[in-house]
């Protein structure tokens, strides 16, 4: 649900009143009042929590406490008073070149601990802070989610279009779907696998984006034209489901 806490822009409204006191002079005034022109979506104040992946970034997982996947106290308190209404996660482009199984534990088929992602640089991504160490963040931070999904996969066709489109709706079924849920046929249990990561409850993240990103990899001139095209026919490039 979007909180429905009105937010003007700022709580005390600049209004911008340019007035030329002489045609010489060129003065500019600025008048600063108390009157609300217009409420806005709070969610305009949203950040982006990006796992670390361009050169000298440190991402989160420098904010960890040692030995664990939380964040320091103090960062979780500094969080708290910036009072951010929405927090996307993982990435931008990185999200297209990522497997988000790579950020839980206990996958299916996979008898390793959570492995070293490569984002679209070719850099290193460690994967110590994941979707549920997210998710639960959020919890506390009283925030909205927006999950980034992998659309590279099916636009490109890196993956057969039905593997891209299950991926995704894996995501969104380790996240939202109850324990003992009906999934598609052929989905891992999901929601099993979240409970055994020890979250029963559904998270009931209802953002997901669908990004195209115009990345290293689309450097042609054919694939940038593809590209645009396709934003166009998504209208803006984005959808959100709910």
């Amino acid at each position: 649900m979007i909180r429905s806490l009105p937010y003007a822009l700022p709580a005390v409204v600049m209004t911008l009143v340019i007035a030329a006191a002489s045609a010489q002079a060129g003065e500019i005034r600025f008048a600063v009042t108390n009157r609300v022109l217009h409420k806005i979506d709070p969610r305009v104040f949203g950040q982006f929590m990006e796992r670390a992946s361009w050169a000298g970034e440190t991402g989160a997982e420098a904010g960890l406490v040692p030995g664990t996947r939380r964040l320091q106290p103090g960062a979780i308190a500094l969080l708290r008073e910036m009072a951010i209404p929405i927090i996307r996660f993982p990435g931008g482009t990185d999200a297209d070149f990522l497997d988000w199984r790579d950020m839980i534990d206990n996958v299916p088929g996979r008898h390793t601990a959570r492995p070293v992602s490569k984002g679209h640089t070719g850099a290193d991504i460690a994967n110590n802070f994941g979707y549920d160490e997210f998710l639960q963040l959020t919890e506390e931070l009283n925030a909205e989610v927006i999950l980034v999904v992998n659309f590279r996969n099916a636009i490109f066709r890196v993956k057969p279009l039905e593997e891209a489109a299950r991926d995704a709706a894996s995501l969104v079924a380790y996240c939202n779907a109850p324990v003992g849920a009906k999934l598609p046929e052929g989905m891992a249990d999901w929601p099993a696998v979240r409970s055994k990561n020890g979250r029963d409850k559904p998270y009931g993240a209802m953002k997901y984006r669908f990004q195209l990103s115009k990345s290293s990899d689309f450097g042609s001139t054919a694939k940038d034209e593809l590209l645009e095209k396709q934003e166009f026919q998504l209208a803006e490039g984005l959808l959100y489901y709910e």
